[in-house]
Formats: C-alpha cells, structure tokens, sequence
C-alpha cells in the first residue's frame, strides 16, 4: 500500500501545487463521479424518455416540479405514494429552476439537473476549503473529498436524473459549515430545510462540527454558538406553518405514502439487506464516524446533541422509503470525524494522516455504492458491479 500511496502522491502532486489547485481537484472529484454514475441523460429527451421503464414515475415527478417551478408555493397534488406528493416545502430547487430561460418542461428539467451538477461542484469545492481551513495541508484535503466521490453521497449531484435534488441540500448544508457570518449560516440552514426535510437532521451534526471548529474561540459558548442554528430552525418553522394554514401547502404522512415510523418493519425487506444498505452508505468511513463518538465523549454536551442527529438521520432512514439517500444526511458526520483524526494527533502523528486517508479511499474506491430504497429499487455504482452481483435487482 505504501507503494501505491508514493506512486499517487508522484502522479497527483502537479495538481495541488500551484494555482486553482482546489478547481481543479474538485473537477476530477466531479468527473470520477459522472463517469461511475453514469447518469441517464436520455431522461430528457422526449422520444426516449416514453421507452423507459420508469416513464410513468419520471413524467409525474416532472409535470409537479415543472408546476412547482411556475408555482412554487401552491399545493402540488399527487398519489399518496409518489415522491412527487412531498415536493410542497421543498420549494427551492423551483426556486433556483425559475432562472432557465424555457418553459418547456423537459428543457428545465435539464436545466434543475445541471443546477444539481453545478452544486456537486460547489460541494467538493467546500470539502476541500473545510479541511484546509484547519490543516493546511493540499494532499490531505483532496483525499478527503476523494473519499466523499467514492461514496453515496459524492455520486448523488451526478445520477439523480429522476431530480430528487438532494444533492442541493447537501451543497447548502457545506456551505453552511463555511460560513462564519451568523446571518449567512442561517441562511444556508433555511435553504437546506426548504429543500428536503432531512436536512434538518443534517443541521444539527452541523451544529456539533461548529461548534468543534470554535473551541479556541473567546467568548464562544453552548448558547451562542446556538443562535444562528436556533434562528434557522425557527424561522424553518415559522415559514412552514404560515405556508401550511395560509396556502395550503401539506404532505401526506403514513404508511401508504411512504413516510411512517419505522416503515422498514413494515415492508417484509429483509433486515440483512437494510444493514448492509446503510454499511454501504459510508463503507470503511463508518470507523471514522465511530471514533468520533469515541473521541467527543469528554465533551458531554456536544457528544449528546451529535449523538441525537446521528440516531435521528439513522431512524428517518428507517421510516422513509429512500434508506440510502436519507442515510446520506449525516455526511457530516464523516466530516466531522477526519476533522477529529486530525486534531486528537500530534505533529509527527499528523505527518502520516495523508497515508491513513489514502487508505481508507482505496479501500472505499473497491467497495461497490448500492443505492437502497424499502421498494425493492436498487441502483449499483459503478454498473460494472451488476456483472459480480446480477441477482441483486431480484432480491
């Protein structure tokens, strides 16, 4: 490994150094993703788009969003079931979509697309800053956002053609972790909820990785700390309740419509199956995540608030059908735990990190990403894996 580690440190070396060094190591992360996800760009085109064999769930979930986009703070009917009947507060991918100049409804659908293209960019680029910020180190901030390509949620801005558009909640949740400006943070907060729910959960790990990156800070406390967070999730509520009683703006809850406690126990799918899902997730940074945990339990306030956003995101992704996608919610976890391997060593112990991370994304790069949902839908990146495990779409 030591080997392998010297030879990609030769070959990667010209693009930390110099310039636009994170530019250009955010497009690479951006390119391994596309080519391994290998997106099914004929979703938008009309002709081919009727062959599919996902027609009926694709042109429901564009003809809401393409009225979203035109109204986005309406109610937006739709089967009980469908993704589509939960699109009512997560409003701000119309939003950002009202800016393409085209009201034909597959021209914006490729448009929302590139916008979550464009915000898979924005996310690599702030992975990279992130853990600069606190160690200074070029190599070792790559191989970070190289561990996040080789997961789930790396993969999400690039294959998402259906236009689920986590990947913009993702991108407002980094670049919430960036901002220091309070009324900034809250902002990015506010969009993150306004475009899935599950950010929510995302924000309190983000919370915990504030509140670690402050502890130098004079003055910083429990409570300030809490404030822009506080402030956000408030106003979350605020906004949502008028939107509720005054526009009539609502998702369904229960069962039927996917979206109940505990769902999974429900459903008959198989719990060897869920677990190895949710491994899948994070694969070898699992270990990172758990020794977070090990590592904060000194710092008993943030250990329990980490602690309780961590078997939130583990049990919405229980209760909702999408285990994979909502499991993707605690990447900050993973942030927050190299961030933590960082700082627990000391200078000479930090001089190897870069070849512990290495190994870590080598051993992640080989596991196959499998995306899980409770309705037997599975998808495997990269494709090549269907040849090892075909019965997996039989299961």
């Amino acid at each position: 490994m030591s080997r392998l580690f010297l030879f990609f440190k030769n070959k990667f070396s010209p693009v930390i150094e110099g310039s636009f060094w994170d530019l250009k190591t955010a497009l690479i992360c951006v390119l391994y993703c596309i080519l391994v996800s290998m997106p099914n760009y004929t979703n938008f085109n009309e002709s081919r788009l009727q062959k599919s064999n996902s027609y009926s769930i694709l042109i429901e979930n564009y003809r809401i969003l393409n009225h979203q986009i035109d109204h986005p703070f309406d109610h937006h009917p739709a089967a009980e079931n469908a993704h589509a009947s939960k699109l009512d507060f997560r409003f701000v991918p119309a939003l950002l979509a009202r800016a393409i100049p085209s009201h034909d409804m597959l021209t914006r659908m490729l448009g929302l697309y590139i916008i979550n293209n464009i915000a898979g960019f924005i996310f690599f680029m702030c992975i990279l800053r992130l853990v600069f910020q606190y160690s200074g180190n070029r190599l070792l901030a790559a191989l970070t956002a190289l561990n996040f390509a080789v997961l789930y949620v790396g993969k999400s801005f690039f294959h998402d053609t259906l236009l689920w558009n986590d990947g913009i909640a993702f991108m407002f949740l980094a670049l919430a972790l960036l901002n220091r400006n309070s009324f900034l943070l809250s902002a990015c907060l506010l969009l993150a909820f306004f475009t899935d729910e599950r950010a929510l959960f995302g924000g309190i790990l983000a919370f915990v990785y504030c509140r670690l990156n402050e502890e130098d800070k004079p003055g910083k406390n429990l409570l300030s700390s809490a404030i822009p967070f506080l402030s956000a999730y408030v106003l979350y509520l605020v906004i949502r309740t008028y939107l509720k009683y005054r526009a009539g703006m609502d998702v369904p809850v229960g069962a039927q419509s996917g979206v109940s406690l505990f769902l999974r126990f429900h459903t008959g799918f198989p719990a060897w199956l869920s677990f190895a899902g949710a491994l899948l997730a994070y694969k070898s940074t699992w270990v990172i995540i758990a020794l977070s945990l090990w590592w904060m339990r000194k710092r008993k306030s943030d250990f329990l608030i980490y602690l309780f956003g961590l078997i939130s995101v583990l049990v919405i992704s229980v209760s909702v059908q999408d285990l994979t996608r909502s499991l993707a919610y605690a990447f900050i976890a993973v942030l927050t735990g190299f961030f933590l391997f960082y700082k627990k060593f000391n200078e000479q112990q930090r001089a190897k990190m870069e070849y512990k991370v290495f190994t870590i994304f080598i051993i992640n790069l080989c596991i196959p990403t499998i995306q899980i949902t409770y309705i037997r839908d599975f998808k495997i990146f990269p494709p090549v894996y269907k040849l090892i495990w075909p019965e997996l779409h039989t299961l």
